[in-house]
């Protein structure tokens, strides 16, 4: 007779408390949160509930967004504090319980460089696309080197001085805004300068209509920064119709003069029914402008009018810059130089002139620029930052294309920072332009 088969029984392990370390840290997040008496110590009571409950170990914060309660900022602080734990405890391998834990840490470390991995594939992804459709010029392999040829001269930049009292201040018109020196005597521009005695120049200026610059007698020029853009309010009515608004803001953004400064100007008869646009339109560009493209804005009555606020700002600078040193700068290191009360950096007007000339033919990304700009809340300096990280429509699209969630995608954009204050785009315009260019109806 056989033995009766003995009995099996099913044992099952489970951890009493498998994620210690990520439950101990948010316990440290609820006392800080109830010391302040923050809303945000429910939501991380909440969170807490939801880990105890979990039977499995979790390697990282971000593991944990797919229990309830967790959200993208609890997840980053986990993996903040895990982070400085792994630095701090990776030369002490001696206690038991720090050894059960290096798996969990090896397991953090071969996630981030999965992580690594995959961007480093989505960048390869990315620039095999736009070399495919053209964007991007295929980088080849450096050959061996060719036999000299004849390089143009380039201009050696060399820096110079202008001296306390060594140069004037000068103001430089535009040619469009007169009538020309042969007929100074008829223009009313020139004629308001003479009356008021301002020094001036009419030149050439490839963006604005008015600038101001300091002249040594050695004729070196440098030029101060502050700029004006002149408008009647018709002009500027029938600027914003044809897009040369947002092209003239953008120009005068990027010409390396911070100080830029809008000035508009009545049309004379007081007749405001004919400008082709509602005044309310009008007002609300000026408004734009003064606050999305931190332009200082002026309003006047005539041309005479205007001509006296340019004999005010001349003596005005030339108050500012009686006992000051100035310095010659390249246009490309002006934001990385500080000014004093006695010293500033300037660029040589040669150099102002030749990079602010309209190009014959636009790139690809000044078209995205002022594609940007035609939506709503969009200002020049949000359009930049955007372009400055997707250079192309289709690198957004692709990086699009990419994310794996579509809250994700839609939040692409919003932490990239614009302008002086480095404040965030937003999620509504991240939103809006995720639905622009990736054909997705908002309901």
């Amino acid at each position: 007779m056989c033995d009766p088969e003995p009995k099996r029984t099913r044992i099952t392990l489970t951890r009493t408390c498998p994620n210690p370390l990520f439950e101990k840290w948010l316990n440290e997040f609820i006392s800080e949160a109830e010391k302040k008496d923050a809303k945000s110590q429910f939501q991380l009571k909440k969170a807490l509930t939801s880990l105890q409950k979990f039977p499995l170990p979790l390697n990282t914060g971000r593991d944990c967004i797919i229990l309830e309660g967790f959200g993208k900022g609890i997840c980053s602080l986990l993996d903040q504090k895990l982070e400085k734990y792994i630095k701090n405890n990776m030369r002490t391998v001696g206690n038991e319980n720090i050894v059960e834990l290096s798996e969990s840490f090896r397991s953090s470390e071969v996630y981030l460089k999965e992580q690594r991995k995959e961007k480093e594939e989505i960048l390869q992804a990315v620039t095999k696309e736009l070399v495919k459709d053209g964007i991007v010029p295929l980088r080849k392999k450096p050959s061996a080197p060719k036999k000299s040829k004849k390089v143009p001269n380039t201009k050696i930049f060399e820096p110079f001085t202008f001296e306390t009292g060594s140069y004037e201040i000068i103001l430089l018109v535009d040619t469009q805004e007169t009538a020309g020196k042969s007929k100074s005597h008829l223009d009313r521009t020139i004629q308001e300068l003479n009356r008021y005695n301002v020094k001036f120049e009419v030149r050439r200026l490839s963006v604005g209509d008015f600038l101001w610059i300091a002249k040594n007698e050695s004729g070196k020029e440098l030029v101060l920064p502050f700029i004006v853009e002149r408008k009647r309010k018709d002009d500027l009515a029938s600027s914003i119709k044809d897009g040369r608004y947002y092209e003239q803001k953008y120009r005068l953004k990027n010409c390396g003069l911070s100080n830029v400064v809008y000035l508009i100007e009545s049309i004379g008869n007081g007749n405001e029914q004919h400008l082709g646009m509602p005044v309310q339109n009008l007002i609300q560009a000026t408004v734009n402008t003064r606050i999305q493209s931190n332009f200082q804005v002026k309003f006047t009555e005539n041309n005479p009018h205007s001509m006296m606020y340019l004999h005010t700002m001349t003596e005005f600078l030339k108050k500012i810059y009686r006992e000051k040193l100035l310095v010659s700068c390249l246009k490309a290191d002006l934001e990385k130089k500080e000014k004093s009360a006695t010293m500033e950096y300037l660029m040589e007007f040669e150099e102002f002139n030749k990079a602010s000339t309209k190009k014959g033919d636009p790139t690809v990304q000044e078209i995205f620029v002022k594609q940007l700009l035609q939506l709503k809340g969009l200002s020049v300096d949000k359009a930049i930052a955007i372009v400055e990280v997707y250079p192309t429509p289709k690198s957004l699209q692709i990086a699009y294309k990419n994310c794996f969630l579509t809250k994700d995608a839609e939040n692409l954009l919003a932490d990239i920072v614009h302008g002086p204050l480095r404040k965030p785009i937003g999620p509504a315009i991240s939103k809006t332009l995720h639905q622009l260019y990736t054909n997705k109806d908002p309901s």
